[in-house]
């Protein structure tokens, strides 16, 4: 940090916290189908970055690190094509795997739309909790979901 002068250096002393945004991570998926009238969990095995190792490939989940408790920034993507008149998308963020967050329900007007959303949220959370993705469409068949990615950082305590 420079002064205001432009000179000299400002030292930070102790007891004094910055927040980093940290943890945070970008994790992605290519395609992924999805099932008719069914919650599917939305899968990503590439992680672009993970600061804090805290999103697994395997359960697909971000965790909450031991110390790294607060509010975090979440926010999913996808696109479903094959949306059809009066058929819907639905995208939503799950902790716990109990409770739904931001849950973004959109109906199609026309044939064979594409459904695209983002969906985000900002929660409180202890350390354990744990986020997931989830869609939904009811288009009668299964679908395609595509451009799929999930992503969040720590906002503070």
């Amino acid at each position: 940090i420079t002064t205001s002068s432009g000179s000299g250096n400002i030292t930070i002393g102790s007891g004094v916290t910055l927040n980093s945004n940290t943890p945070a991570f970008r994790a992605t998926e290519g395609d992924q189908s999805l099932s008719n009238s069914a919650a599917t969990k939305l899968t990503f095995n590439t992680v672009d970055f993970d600061t804090d190792s805290a999103f697994s490939t395997s359960t697909y989940r971000f965790t909450i690190p031991t110390g790294k408790a607060g509010k975090y920034y979440f926010e999913t993507y996808l696109e479903i094509p094959g949306i059809d008149d009066g058929e819907y998308g639905q995208i939503y963020l799950r902790v716990n795997d109990t409770t739904s967050y931001n849950v973004v329900r959109v109906y199609m007007s026309g044939t064979n739309q594409i459904f695209r959303q983002v969906c985000s949220s900002i929660l409180n959370l202890n350390v354990g909790d744990f986020v997931e993705a989830y869609a939904y469409q009811n288009s009668g068949g299964s679908q395609t979901a595509v451009s799929i990615y999930f992503s969040g950082f720590r906002i503070g305590a």
